[in-house]
């Protein structure tokens, strides 16, 4: 185990020796809605995700529309990757979500970059300048239903909780392996580093 692993497996166990070890998160959380929700915001991007829904007014000089259109590099990856996880999870839903793995990639997805990706979808003519108040509402009703902090905290004592009632290995953890059920991807470094500051800052 190497010491990366350590520091994982230990902050689980901290963070497990005080919490109630049971399955009510699954309970409490209604999983096949946040990634309805995200199904959802998948749809409005392939409607408006359009090069020229960002493109300069009439009346605006190119250059100074560049200084504050939207980067859409970042949003482009992030509808990218949600069509490949959707196509993977579509054939079996409950599969996908009984792992915690997948959830919590959604639950971070959704509070990461689809939230920056609605606000950048309400700056597209449609929103902006044609005034279609049923798209704007449905953004900002997306928006306003996302996961955020909250959220994410309670699927990392969830996974938390499993790693202790189940013994699981951490490094199987990290790559997924839940039960019979593997993850749609692992987990990265990046997620596993917020994973253990999330146990060693709210905990």
């Amino acid at each position: 185990m190497n010491g990366f692993v350590q520091c994982l497996y230990f902050a689980f166990v901290c963070l497990c020796a005080g919490y109630l070890k049971d399955d009510r998160f699954m309970a409490d959380v209604n999983l096949e809605q946040y990634y309805i929700i995200e199904e959802n915001a998948l749809s409005n991007a392939d409607i408006l995700l359009r090069e020229d829904y960002f493109a300069a007014d009439e009346e605006e000089d190119q250059k100074e529309h560049l200084r504050h259109a939207p980067n859409l590099t970042n949003f482009k990856s992030v509808v990218d990757e949600t069509k490949l996880v959707h196509s993977l999870a579509g054939p079996d839903l409950d599969s996908f979500l009984a792992n915690p793995v997948n959830f919590y990639h959604l639950i971070r997805r959704l509070d990461n970059g689809w939230r920056e990706g609605l606000d950048i979808l309400l700056q597209t003519k449609p929103c902006r300048q044609w005034n279609l108040r049923s798209i704007s509402a449905r953004l900002r009703y997306l928006k306003n239903s996302l996961p955020g902090e909250r959220e994410l905290i309670r699927i990392v004592k969830y996974i938390a909780s499993l790693q202790t009632l189940y013994k699981l290995k951490a490094e199987d953890i990290a790559d997924g392996k839940v039960g019979d059920v593997v993850s749609v991807k692992p987990l990265t470094l990046e997620e596993q580093f917020q994973i253990i500051q999330v146990c060693l800052t709210h905990f």
